[in-house]
């Protein structure tokens, strides 16, 4: 794939041209503070649910006699990368270590980071991450019973969140095409595994609009533009067989398990990564909600050393809970590796990821300020 590097192009890449109105590109990127919006669990959340998840227990004969039991189906329909069935007590038992480590470590993706090399242990933390996460999306204020006609989201209900923030300002003044067209200026490059964007642009959508869910998918097809990372668990849809918060079904937790990769891995699709690189030197305004600023997430988006560095963006950033020598630290890995060493003012500010959305609606509008 080619991308456009000439700074002329990049220009012109920055801005799209709707109905005779000059439409301002955005570019989102997101960390866990913006899923908690919805009820999706912190880093620190996380760990604690995992080692729930991973309490096992095996008998005298070596079978795992209590556990959660869709992880301990995981365990009994596990393959090696031989093709070659595991020992489900093996797995229970790198669960466990798994548990009686975490809290030493980090995250979950550092520890099995550093057991990289051992048979199965990785295999084991991404169904325990699989399953987690489709436990918090059964439970977050977006889950609803998609196969229930009469069961639909109630978006009175939700707590205050960015999205819904975010999609007044699309449809301000704006009928179904105009909406297209403030949707495709959105990018969202997100480091969270669960489908929150996708699941709540869908129901909004068919919802506001009141449209068919076929047409629904359609719509996000084309212009919902979201790019997972480390991975995601699946696509998600508007129709029954939605896998958005399908927790109980270990066929599902299995296939979701092996779209994800922890960090240390590596970002697992590298097209996805150079068309996230694409958006961030092609975009005016970057918005970073709810994101730790981890300085290994922040290099695995900056340019290649051979690269010509990032044009200077419009930030706008939330920094809610993170320390200002860590800020202090990211500010230097933003001017370093992705500005080339510039003096570039990075303005943090101490918010959440709803309020910052609020604060910027006619900013974040489509037309020209």
């Amino acid at each position: 794939m080619k991308f456009c590097n000439s700074l002329a192009c990049q220009k012109r890449l920055r801005y799209r041209k709707t109905d005779g109105i000059m439409k301002r590109i955005k570019t989102f990127i997101t960390g866990a503070g913006a899923s908690k919006e919805f009820d999706l669990p912190t880093g620190g959340e996380l760990v604690k649910e995992i080692e729930q998840l991973c309490n096992f227990r095996t008998d005298q004969f070596g079978r795992i006699s209590s556990g959660d039991r869709v992880l301990a189906r995981c365990f009994e329909l596990a393959k090696s990368k031989t093709g070659e069935r595991w020992n489900p007590a093996y797995l229970a038992d790198v669960a466990n270590k798994l548990r009686k480590n975490m809290g030493l470590a980090p995250s979950i993706d550092n520890f099995l980071g550093a057991h990289i090399e051992k048979d199965g242990w990785s295999d084991v933390g991404k169904l325990a991450i699989a399953r987690a996460i489709l436990k918090a999306e059964r439970n977050s204020s977006l889950w609803f019973d998609s196969g229930n006609i009469y069961n639909n989201p109630d978006f009175s209900t939700l707590p205050p969140n960015w999205l819904t923030e975010l999609f007044r300002t699309l449809v301000s003044r704006r009928g179904l095409d105009e909406f297209k067209a403030a949707l495709d200026s959105c990018r969202f490059i997100t480091f969270n595994y669960d489908r929150t964007i996708e699941q709540f642009f869908h129901q909004a959508i068919k919802s506001y609009f009141d449209i068919d869910g076929y047409e629904v998918d359609e719509i996000c097809s084309e212009h919902l533009n979201v790019i997972h990372v480390y991975g995601s668990l699946g696509p998600v849809s508007c129709d029954g067989s939605s896998s958005f918060g399908n927790s109980e079904d270990d066929l599902h937790v299995g296939a979701a398990a092996k779209r994800i990769k922890v960090f240390t891995e590596g970002a697992p699709d590298d097209a996805d990564l150079l068309r996230a690189k694409s958006w961030i030197r092609t975009t005016e305004v970057l918005v970073v909600l709810g994101f730790g600023f981890l300085p290994l997430n922040l290099r695995v988006l900056a340019p290649e050393p051979e690269e010509e560095k990032y044009p200077l963006h419009t930030w706008l950033m939330t920094s809610k809970g993170v320390a200002p020598k860590n800020l202090e630290i990211a500010r230097t890995v933003l001017r370093n590796e992705w500005y080339g060493g510039r003096d570039y003012t990075l303005p943090f500010e101490d918010s959440f990821a709803n309020e910052m959305i609020w604060r910027n609606s006619f900013f974040l509008s489509e037309a020209d300020v």
